[in-house]
């Protein structure tokens, strides 16, 4: 029926903020609101673990002024350009301020360009010539197009630091709780028909989200007693 549901919850798995949007909305601009809603809740809310789609350049920096630790793995296209290494073979030669091919040959330029995210992208053309000649050009890595060219990105600080917090023993040791919140999404959607809307359009959506969130929570408060 085209809606999404975005849910957060405490350490002792409470509701404590729920976002119903239609399914045209990105998931990660919700996090903001998730936060303020478990605040206005009465939650001290200091750290939030939850899925790449929360892994955003305006999420890090909100996260940053609310004094919140996000703990969720970058998106794919963040951490493609935070990882990237050079194939095997390849190196940057320092003296010649220019990238080396396995074969020992020199590119014979290079094209830069910084991305809106601060990441800068890297083109090492190759001569033609030289390479067709090379006894390493079948399995060579060097792309074979209009150009004989050797890409890469050169990510910028902030994306740096946040793959190496991402390594981190304690990162990977609050992941480990992720499972909660799948957890609940079953719990909402296999015991109390969460999965099916009960009527059409937005605010009935709304409405059901928010009568399922008070009795998972009445259920959960009373297991606890």
């Amino acid at each position: 029926f085209g809606y999404k549901t975005h849910v957060a919850m405490s350490d002792d798995r409470i509701i404590t903020g729920i976002e119903v949007t239609d399914g045209a909305q990105n998931d990660g601009k919700q996090l903001p609101k998730l936060i303020e809603k478990s605040k206005k809740n009465g939650v001290n809310v200091k750290e939030v673990v939850g899925d790449m789609a929360y892994v955003s350049d305006d999420n890090l920096k909100a996260c940053e002024k609310a004094e919140v630790t996000l703990y969720a793995k970058t998106n794919s296209a963040v951490a493609a350009a935070a990882n990237s290494e050079l194939d095997e073979g390849f190196s940057y030669n320092k003296d010649a301020h220019m990238l080396q091919c396995p074969a020992g040959n020199l590119a014979m330029r290079m094209d830069s360009q910084v991305a809106k995210s601060g990441n800068t992208h890297l083109k090492f053309v190759f001569s033609k010539k030289i390479c067709k000649k090379c006894p390493l050009f079948e399995q060579c890595k060097i792309n074979k197009g209009p150009e004989f060219s050797y890409c890469f990105t050169d990510p910028n600080e902030e994306h740096k630091a946040r793959l190496n917090f991402e390594n981190s023993d304690e990162f990977n040791k609050k992941l480990e709780v992720r499972h909660r919140i799948e957890e609940k999404n079953g719990e909402m959607k296999t015991t109390h028909g969460f999965r099916r809307a009960d009527s059409v359009g937005l605010i009935a959506m709304r409405l059901q989200a928010y009568l399922t969130a008070v009795v998972v929570n009445m259920k959960r408060i009373v297991a606890s007693i």
